[in-house]
C-alpha cells in the first residue's frame, strides 16, 4: 500500500515559488496543487490520480516524474518493499 505523506492543514497551502517556476510544466504545477489537497495517509497511485482527471495513467506517471526531477515529489522506499511518497513545499 502506497500513501502519501505530508502535514494536514484543513486547507490547501502551495508554495508560489514551484507555481511561478518557468521550468515547470502547467500540468506538473497542477498535479503538485491537487497532491497538495490530498491528506497525509491518502492511498497514493498514478491509476487513482487517473480517475480524477482526464490525464490518462502514462502521462501522470510523467508528470510525477516531472516533479520529482524538480525535487517536489520525493519516493521513499521502507524497509518492507513499500514506498511512501513526501510532496516537499520549497
Amino acid at each position: 500500500m502506497v500513501k502519501l505523506k505530508q502535514k494536514d492543514t484543513g486547507f490547501t497551502m502551495v508554495s508560489n515559488k514551484p507555481l511561478c517556476n518557468k521550468d515547470l510544466s502547467l500540468s506538473a504545477k497542477g498535479l503538485y496543487a491537487y497532491l497538495r489537497s490530498k491528506p497525509d495517509g491518502w492511498q497514493f497511485s498514478a491509476d487513482r490520480i487517473a480517475l480524477d482527471c482526464l490525464e490518462c495513467v502514462r502521462t501522470i506517471k510523467s508528470i510525477l516524474q516531472e516533479l520529482e526531477d524538480f525535487g517536489l515529489l520525493i519516493r521513499k522506499r521502507k524497509s518492507d518493499g513499500r514506498i511512501d511518497y513526501f510532496i516537499q513545499h520549497k
